[in-house]
């Protein structure tokens, strides 16, 4: 009986003391307080600031890329349009033949040592070599070094006497030589004189008998120029010698002179109204 009566009360204790420690588990932990909270939101704060920064940052990063990938890009394109260029003026080996009556050249131009191709395709235009056009037609050809001109077949003896003969220049008047003188429609003249004059020019050159033949053209050059001219091209101071001519400006006259045996070329203008003023081009000019 005693023995019951101990294990009841010791269940009993074990029971209470069960339900102490569940009780005292299932107490509810305390709420925070206003200073933790607002050490939270803080840190919260300093963390969102901190993340903007780097979202900023990133954007920075992004631009910048965007930037670099623009300039690449425009790069190319610029690269692109010099490969197009280099494309379209480079120059392209043909393997086409040339031919003439019977006479049939093909594959590359040998010239000693030195092999080229024997046509050439540049901007859409064929070339080849002036030797080769020399064998394909059998004719000779020769350069002039003087005058900087090959020659097909018997060497010319004529000359621009623009190179070789310097006029004198008489009654104030000036000459210049060589230089551009547009004669209109696109003919531009490099080799020649233009003097020019006020109311008389004239210049002379000194053959000494030595040519044969002049060639040329004359031209007066000077819109305001109204009034008639009076043009002499003599030989050895005879007013009355080759050509005589009234002329306005914008005329232009071609002329061809035998001047065997002529030892003077004189070249004359001669205005009807004083002080007329004026420029005379004689281009072209080719002595023989």
């Amino acid at each position: 009986m005693k023995k019951g009566k101990l294990l009841f009360l010791f269940l009993l204790v074990m029971l209470v003391t069960s339900l102490a420690t569940t009780a005292e588990a299932k107490t509810v932990a305390p709420k925070p307080s206003i200073e933790s909270l607002e050490k939270q939101i803080k840190a919260l704060k300093e963390e969102n600031a901190k993340l903007k920064e780097r979202i900023k940052s990133k954007d920075k990063e992004i631009t910048s890329k965007d930037t670099q990938i623009k300039d690449y890009k425009n790069q190319i394109a610029g690269k692109d349009k010099e490969i197009q260029a280099y494309k379209s003026n480079a120059v392209t080996p043909l393997k086409t033949k040339l031919a003439y009556q019977g006479n049939v050249l093909s594959g590359n131009y040998q010239e000693g040592k030195t092999s080229v191709p024997l046509l050439l395709r540049y901007k859409g235009i064929r070339y080849t070599p002036v030797d080769a056009i020399s064998n394909l037609l059998k004719i000779k050809n020769s350069y002039d070094r003087s005058s900087d001109t090959v020659f097909f077949g018997q060497e010319s003896q004529s000359s621009y006497m623009s190179d070789i003969l310097e006029p004198v220049v008489k009654n104030n008047t000036t000459v210049d030589i060589n230089k551009p003188m547009d004669f209109g429609n696109g003919n531009i003249y490099d080799k020649g004189y233009s003097m020019t004059y006020k109311s008389l020019g004239i210049m002379e050159f000194n053959l000494d008998k030595k040519y044969k033949k002049v060639t040329g053209l004359i031209k007066i050059d000077e819109q305001s120029v109204n009034q008639p001219l009076y043009i002499f091209v003599a030989a050895d101071d005879k007013r009355d010698g080759f050509y005589k001519k009234i002329a306005t400006d914008g005329v232009i006259t071609p002329i061809e002179l035998d001047v065997s045996n002529v030892s003077k070329l004189e070249i004359m203008v001669e205005c009807t109204k004083r002080d007329q003023t004026g420029v005379l081009h004689f281009a072209n000019v080719i002595i023989e």
